[in-house]
């Protein structure tokens, strides 16, 4: 929640200043901050599926879905600072989130085995 409530700052920077590097990693990594700490609390969710009734592959696939962001914020951030010109056109890269956590998703579901979307049963 803290990067949700931090974001309003860099945003208000983006409107009232003119363009530097450290103003776009400011608010290229609040982006990727909040990010990471959805991740998190999918991971977490994926290690303890009684917290919760969705089922594992949407969790998965969730969580495959903030990998992407954060690796194409990630480049955009690059992107943006070493071609100066580019700014925040550089996160115009997020289009390719829905391709990229599909890529990821199917990559997760043939390394890591999973169950069906029920719950473990005691055995």
């Amino acid at each position: 929640m803290a990067t949700i409530v931090w974001l309003p700052v860099p945003t208000a920077m983006l409107g009232q200043m003119d363009t530097d590097p450290l103003q776009v990693v400011l608010y290229i990594g609040t982006l990727i901050a909040t990010q990471i700490t959805t991740l998190g609390a999918r991971i977490y969710l994926l290690r303890h599926p009684d917290l919760t009734k969705t089922p594992p592959s949407r969790i998965r696939h969730g969580a495959a879905a903030d990998i992407a962001s954060i690796l194409l914020s990630a480049v955009a951030m690059l992107l943006a600072i070493s071609l100066g010109g580019v700014g925040y056109l550089a996160l115009l890269l997020l289009w390719l989130t829905g391709p990229l956590s599909s890529l990821l998703d199917r990559l997760w579901t043939r390394i890591v085995p999973h169950r069906a979307d029920q719950p473990p049963s005691i055995a």
